[in-house]
Parts: structure tokens; sequence; C-alpha cells
């Protein structure tokens, strides 16, 4: 490696090391957070756990701005290890009060730690969040709801969690590291490609694109892991991905916002639809899988996701100049509101509504209607778009509704291409749940 090359992954390093240090200092809301929902009755987590928890947040914090601060190579290489750590525990001690789920987020760390376009971090966080893991699950053991049932003893409870987590890990360890090995091939081959140019403006225009596709694809990468907590939402945040550049190009080909989609926002918007659902990871998985009409409790449970998962996206490292982080946690946050003001969580109207969240909620609502759920079987393409009829005015805003009904052909053929390379995963996931839901009865009988 080059000396050239070394000064751009150092730079990386620091940048990333910046944005790690405002991770952590946010953290140090979180055991507020678990102070007051206890409180309120919502959370049990011990009020002296949240003081601990807070009092280190906030020396960690401190310590990751200190050395972030200090101008020495090895310093920083401390923080981007010191920092990836911190976030780990942090997260080991959230899985600890059974908050949060367990895997899933351990799994979030590794795949974060890709964007330092480090080989050797990604591969040692992707091992120290398997220890933690392990570590975490042999204390939850004792609580857990098979061996206190006494369906499983401890000892087989363990074995069969160990056994599921290394497999999981496994894949994440795989995965991660042909990741970290391929951004950082491309990284060192765009950094040796500015020789062959003789403007530098072209030279940052090319680097700049090249890390928000890698970031881009890390984002993809973090929605579809998210999405195997349930049944439906990995196809679905794809399928709306498609749906929202569809709805886009055709509010332009009718005339409709041809300012604001330019092809930039167009892009912006159907990645950032990837994240939409994100909330869901705080959903228990018996809820969101549930076979039948959820109870008004349950429901009001499934409402909370687009909080949550603006919560969560608060904690993304800012990508390129933070307009797709912007967009993102609008539309997670507004994509359930209306266009009549009977949506939620804010009860927003009309143009209160940003466009991206209102274009999102079409799509949404598009792939829920002409998809299988658990509780449902998928609707034909035209007895969806008299409902999008139906709504518009209501539900939708009037441009975005005919913008939907004009692209009946595009849906059909979009929806039949889903559905015929979909089809077989789709049938042995919902057996899966079909079986599990049958055994959960048996046992409660």
């Amino acid at each position: 490696m080059t000396g050239e090359d070394k000064e751009f992954f150092i730079d990386n390093i620091v940048n990333v090391n910046r944005t790690t240090e405002k991770i952590l200092f946010g953290t140090i809301l979180v055991p507020v957070v678990f102070y007051i929902f206890t409180v309120a009755g919502i959370w049990e987590v011990p009020h002296h756990f949240s003081i601990v928890l807070c009092i280190q947040e906030l020396v960690v914090s401190i310590i990751s701005l200190f050395i972030n601060r200090v101008q020495n190579r090895k310093f920083q290489y401390f923080s981007m290890y010191f920092g990836t750590i911190a976030a780990s525990v942090f997260v080991a001690l959230m899985a600890w009060t059974g908050v949060v789920r367990l895997s899933v987020s351990f799994a979030l760390i590794p795949i974060i730690s890709c964007i330092y376009y480090n080989k050797r971090l990604s591969r040692l966080t992707t091992i120290y969040n398997y220890i933690f893991v392990i570590f975490v699950t042999y204390f939850k053991s004792y609580t857990a709801y098979e061996v206190v049932s006494g369906r499983f003893t401890r000892e087989v409870y363990l074995i069969q969690m160990y056994l599921g987590y290394t497999i999981e890990f496994s894949f994440l360890f795989f995965a991660i590291n042909q990741l970290s090995k391929r951004t950082h091939r491309t990284m060192m081959k765009l950094n040796n490609a500015k020789n062959e140019y003789h403007n530098l403006n072209e030279i940052l225009v090319e680097k700049n694109k090249s890390l928000d596709e890698t970031q881009y694809k890390i984002i993809q990468f973090v929605s579809q892991c998210l999405g195997s907590h349930d049944l439906f939402t990995g196809h679905h945040v794809i399928h709306t991905q498609v749906y929202v550049e569809m709805i886009c190009r055709q509010l332009v080909a009718n005339g409709e916002y041809t300012q604001e989609l330019t092809e930039d926002n167009i892009y912006l918007f159907q990645n950032a639809a990837f994240l939409h659902d994100i909330g869901k990871i705080h959903i228990p998985e018996g809820v969101l899988n549930k076979i039948g009409k959820f109870t008004d409790a349950e429901f009001e449970l499934m409402k909370t996701h687009p909080v949550e998962g603006h919560k969560l996206l608060e904690f993304l490292p800012q990508i390129g100049d933070g307009e797709f982080n912007k967009i993102a946690k609008q539309m997670c946050l507004w994509h359930h509101e209306k266009w009549n003001g009977t949506g939620y969580p804010n009860g927003l109207k009309e143009y209160e509504i940003p466009l991206c969240a209102r274009i999102m909620a079409a799509a949404d609502v598009l792939d829920a209607l002409i998809s299988q759920r658990l509780y449902k079987e998928s609707m034909d393409v035209d007895s969806a778009l008299v409902i999008f009829k139906t709504a518009c005015g209501i539900h939708f805003e009037p441009v975005i509704s005919k913008a939907v009904i004009d692209s009946r052909d595009k849906i059909i053929e979009i929806d039949k291409r889903f559905k015929e390379t979909e089809a077989k995963q789709n049938s042995e996931e919902l057996k899966w749940w079909q079986d599990y839901h049958e055994n959960l009865k048996k046992i409660i009988s």
C-alpha cells in the first residue's frame, strides 16, 4: 500500500471515528428512556441498571472524544477498535435487559464496521459480537420461557440456542468477510485510479459516488438481515423499493412534481424505502408473525414501529450530505400518515406529510394488498386499484392515487415477476410459521 493509499484510509477512519463518537454520545439517552418507561410501567428495567449504564456511556463517550482529538495515527486506530467494542458492549447490556432482540441486534455493529473499509476490524468485530451473544444467552437462559415452562432443560435450551447462533454468525462472518474484502479492494482501486485523471474534480466525484454506492449496499444488507425477523418484511422492502421508483416516474410522466423528482431524488427515495419498516425489529415475533387478526393491544403495539424505526435511524452514520438520512427518517416515521389526517403516529394531513412519505405510503399499501400475508391471500391487481380509486383524497394524495392506477400494466408485470421468483421461498417460510403457531398452541394448552 502506497503512502497516498494509507492517507486515504486514515482520513476515512478519522471521519468514521467522529461519527461513532456522536453515536456513543447518543447512547446516553437510552438509559434515560429506560428509566422513564420503567416509571410509566411499560418496561421493567431496574433503576440502578439505568443509572450505571448512563454513567458508563458518559465515561465511554468522553474517552472517545479525547482520543479522537489526538492527532496521531495510532490513537485513531485505537479509537476505531474502542468505538466498535464500546458499541457492542452497549448492545450486549441492552440485550441483557430483554428490551431489544438478541442475535439480529448483535449483527448491527459488524455490519456498520464495514464502513471503516478495514478487513481485520470487520472480522474481529464479528467474532467478539458472537462471544457477547453467547455470554448474554447463558445468563438469559435462567429466565427463558422454554426453560421456565419446562419445555426444555436449561442445558438443552443452551445447546439449541448456541447451535443456532453459531450457524447465524458463521453466515454473518462469511458475508462480512466478503463484503469488507470487496469494499477494501474497491477503495484501493479507486484511490489508485486517481493517477489516471488530470482533473481533480473528476476524481472526487467518482470517489464519492463509489463510497455512496458502497454505503447503500450496506444499508440494503442491514434491511434484509432485519427482514429475517418478519416472514414477509425481507421481500416487502425489495418490492416497495421498486414500487416507489415506479410511482415517482409515473408522477413525472403525468407532469407532477417534475422539479422535486429529479433522477438524484428518485434514487434517494427508492434506496431509503429499504429502511421504512426497520422499526419492526422492536415488535415481538409472536405479534409480527401472528396468524389472524390483531387484538386492539397488539395493533397498538404494531403502530409503534414508525417511531421505533425513527429512533434507530438517528444512529445511522451520515450518508453523503445527509439528505439520504433525512428522507429515510421521514419515510420511516410518516409512511402510515393519511392524506385526510387520520393516520399515525402524528395525524399529519395533506402537504404536512413530506412527498417521500406520501409516495412511500402508496407503495407500502400497494404491496400489502397484492402480496400474500400470514393472515390473508394476495389480492389481484385490479381489485387493489379499485381500493386506490376509493381511497383517493382520503388515504392518498389524488395525484399519487392516479399515478398508481395509471401504472396498472407495470404493476401486473412486476407482481408476476415477484411471485414467480419468490413462490417457493414464501411457501416454505409460511409453512414454518404455521407449524410454529400450532406447536405454540399445544404448549400453552
